[in-house]
């Protein structure tokens, strides 16, 4: 691969120029290579985190702002925002499977018979 000298009449360069070249910074320096169209054929495990980070997304938005702030503060530790601390633990969460999902207490199991001790 050929090194390259102000690309573009400038001292760096970075994208595509039209759809023939693309440049990039790599480690050796500036590199230039030719345009590919990506082929973006994502696999199913994919496709389940893309639509998790989704769901991470959705799920912050219903936060209240007192446990936004709660989330910005614990992240300041991290040097990264609330918004990526919430969403790096709901990735790591284990998926659960459907039916055992909390149904927020609509069904009643045993017909209220059962006793929890507190």
């Amino acid at each position: 691969m050929a090194k390259v000298k102000s690309p573009l009449l400038s001292f760096e360069a970075r994208g595509s120029f039209a759809t023939s070249l693309i440049y990039t910074k790599g480690k050796q320096g500036q590199i230039v290579r030719g345009y590919y169209k990506p082929n973006n054929q994502a696999s199913p495990s994919q496709i389940d985190n893309r639509l998790k980070f989704t769901e991470a997304k959705i799920e912050w938005d219903l936060l209240s702002l007192e446990e936004k702030l709660s989330y910005n503060i614990s992240a300041k530790q991290y040097n990264i925002s609330g918004f990526n601390l919430f969403t790096k633990e709901y990735m790591n969460l284990p998926d659960v499977p459907l039916g055992l999902q909390w149904d927020g207490g609509g069904v009643i199991w045993d017909g209220g018979t059962a006793i929890w001790a507190a």
